[in-house]
Parts: C-alpha cells; structure tokens; sequence
C-alpha cells in the first residue's frame, strides 16, 4: 500500500506547481588573486536585457523549465538573470584589466583612441537554454551560456563568443522550489565557467601582436 501512496504523493506535489519568478543571484566571477592584468586603459561597455527568460516550455529558445512528463500539466519558470550577468561580467574584467571605464553607449573607432584607450570591448548576452531531466527521485539540470564579445583595438574590428556549459544536481524531493534551485545553480555555474573563457578571450586577444 505505502508504495502505491508515495509515487501518487509525488505527482500531486508536481502538479501543484505554478509559474514563478526567480532572480539569479550574483556570484564571484573575478580571476584568481595575484592574476597578472593586462596593462593599459579600457573602455568597456555590459549590454543585458536579452536574459529576463519569458515562461516558457522546456524546448524554448531561452527555455526556462516546462513540464516534466509526469502526466500533470506543465509548471514553468522565469529566470532573470540580467542582473547576476552585469555583476559577473564587471567583477571578471577589472579583475583582467588594468585600467577600466565603463560606458553607457558604444565609441566610434576615432572616440576609442582619441580618449587614449587601447580597446572598447562590447561584453553582450548571447545565447541562455535550461535543460533538466529528473531520474527517480534525482534532477539534473544544464545551462548553456554564451557571452559574446565585440573588439575595437588597434588590431581592427573582432567578434567572438565565450561558450560555457553549468551543470548543477540535486535529489527531489518533490518540490518546485528543488526545481528552481537546481536550475539557478546550474545557471551560476554556466556564467562563473563563460565569464572565465571570456577572461581568456580577452587576454588572448590583447596580448601583443608579434613583430
């Protein structure tokens, strides 16, 4: 009897979910203490606003978490994380950088150099998908995350994307709140992971060019 009772337990308790909002909280993303910088003045302009995740199902683009496939009707998320990438992207750079001046609006090529920069970098959300699948009583969740990056230096213009893949476990105890949870996490994990490829990017891409 008792095992016929728990697994209808836990689809009521999944049925129960409704839509919620959720706030990705910031996270340390600055490089390691005694990193060396990378000299000179910077101006840097932190383009959000494209990860204030709509509800949605699971296959959605900027997916936040549809229905699990228990036979109840789905229960989604919001996940707002534009906050959580301007925190992240601001604390990795200074920790890159020399010398940074954040702008509000982008530079002309002329502007960047006459203000005696050596480079505008344009740091912008790119691309943000949640997945998750639940195996007994444990979920798993996957968030996938770009940061793009856009260059004016005295090498030229430069385009490139800092790509990071957050992964985050828990058990479930059949609750949405575990559900949320789990996803947030894998969420700071992606960002922590994209915002260090983006260290790298930048620092390759500002090192010297060879004579």
């Amino acid at each position: 009897m008792t095992r016929k009772i728990i697994p209808f337990l836990f689809l009521l308790a999944l049925c129960s979910c409704a839509a919620k909002q959720i706030s990705v909280p910031p996270i340390d993303t600055a490089e390691p203490a005694g990193t060396m910088q990378v000299p000179g003045k910077y101006a840097i302009l932190v383009q959000s606003g494209q990860w204030n995740a709509k509800e949605s199902t699971r296959d959605a683009p900027l997916g936040a978490f549809g229905a699990l496939g228990h036979g109840c009707a789905p229960y989604h998320f919001k996940f707002d994380v534009d906050s959580a990438f301007q925190d992240a992207a601001k604390k990795s750079l200074t920790s890159v950088l020399a010398s940074i001046d954040f702008i509000e609006a982008p530079l002309t090529s002329e502007q960047v150099f006459e203000r005696g920069y050596e480079a505008q970098i344009v740091v912008r959300e790119g691309s943000l998908r949640i997945n998750h699948d639940v195996f007994g009583f444990v979920i798993n969740a996957k968030a996938y995350v770009d940061i793009c990056l856009e260059f004016i230096d005295r090498k030229g213009d430069y385009r490139t994307i800092a790509p990071a893949t957050g992964a985050s476990t828990r058990n479930f105890y059949a609750t949405c709140d575990t559900v949320g949870d789990v996803a947030v996490e894998a969420v700071q994990d992606g960002l922590r992971k994209a915002a260090h490829s983006s260290a790298l990017a930048i620092r390759n891409r500002l090192k010297p060019a060879n004579p």
